[in-house]
């Protein structure tokens, strides 16, 4: 089984059966022992239904109050079931916002660098930690919960990971990670991995996304020749999609030129979400491909495409 499947699995938070040792301590306070153990015991089967229901079950008992500790316990837990683990790092995506205090922010950044930075750990659980600890850190940095250096040393480690990694699931999970934590210093290896064409096709679609997020206009050209080239129609939707994250006038011709590929509407979409810049290089007739008389201020940029041009094939 490779790393895209074994991604595919787990973001289902479902996996075959492992045989692990117990978790201990999960009987201790707030009574959340019983759907701790409950939600190792349907980990360790595969059972989803069972999975999702624990699950439910703990944020009930916990509300706004997670219980830092056991979730500590469980995350560094390096015997026990490595899909047990998983979960309980895929929780911190609701937990993080009950998060209001600098010490909590400092423990709970502190347990997650224990895994997404060291080597020994299972690679799945480390790559799911990295992009964990990506969300978590800039919403603690929004709230001012942490200083910009520690959002900052995260974007240097990031940009080490991707730079040095060769496994396939870490590489994945840096490009997700560097566009969340707005990761500067990984733009330039994030143009390595969309330039060459040898790189997987689901990495250089989550670099494509990154760098639209790191508003790399640098990547421009480079995603405009991806639009009109690529024969991945995947590719294509994701470097329209990177486009439009990117905007401006800069951008329009080559979504316009690009609109009528794979009978898509990923290009009409980016232009949609620019429609102001298009309103600009329509006054300065320098738009090919856009019907100049159907603009108003109630148009939608869906309407404001030359029809014969999207039915092109």
């Amino acid at each position: 089984m490779n790393w895209r499947t074994l991604i595919i699995v787990f973001m289902f938070i479902f996996s075959p059966a492992v045989i692990s040792r117990p978790v201990h301590g999960l009987d201790e306070t707030r009574n959340s022992g019983e759907p701790l153990r409950m939600l190792q015991n349907a980990c360790r089967v595969g059972d989803q239904k069972e999975i999702s229901h624990q699950v439910g079950e703990i944020k009930s008992l916990w509300g706004k109050s997670p219980d830092l500790e056991k979730i500590k316990r469980v995350i560094l837990a390096r015997k026990a079931d490595p899909t047990f683990r998983w979960t309980m790092l895929d929780s911190l995506n609701h937990y993080k916002r009950s998060i209001n205090s600098e010490k909590e922010a400092g423990f709970l950044l502190n347990t997650l660098d224990e895994v997404s930075w060291s080597e020994k750990e299972d690679p799945i659980v480390r790559a799911k930690a990295i992009t964990v600890e990506a969300g978590v850190i800039t919403l603690f940095m929004e709230r001012g919960l942490i200083g910009e250096d520690r959002l900052n040393d995260f974007g240097e480690r990031v940009a080490g990971l991707l730079s040095r990694e060769k496994d396939e699931g870490l590489q994945s999970a840096g490009c997700i990670a560097a566009g969340r934590a707005r990761s500067k210093k990984a733009i330039p290896i994030l143009r390595r991995y969309l330039q060459n064409s040898e790189t997987p096709s689901l990495l250089r679609r989550q670099a494509a996304c990154s760098l639209g997020k790191l508003d790399d206009r640098r990547s421009i050209p480079l995603l405009a020749l991806i639009l009109r080239e690529t024969e991945d129609r995947k590719m294509y939707s994701t470097a329209a999609f990177a486009l439009g994250m990117l905007g401006g006038e800069e951008v329009i011709a080559s979504l316009v030129e690009s609109a009528h590929r794979f009978e898509s509407n990923s290009c009409r979409n980016a232009l949609r979400k620019n429609q102001e810049a298009v309103r600009r290089i329509i006054t300065k007739q320098a738009a090919d491909g856009i019907d100049r008389p159907l603009l108003s201020p109630e148009t939608n940029i869906l309407d404001a495409i030359n029809p014969k041009k999207i039915s092109k094939k």
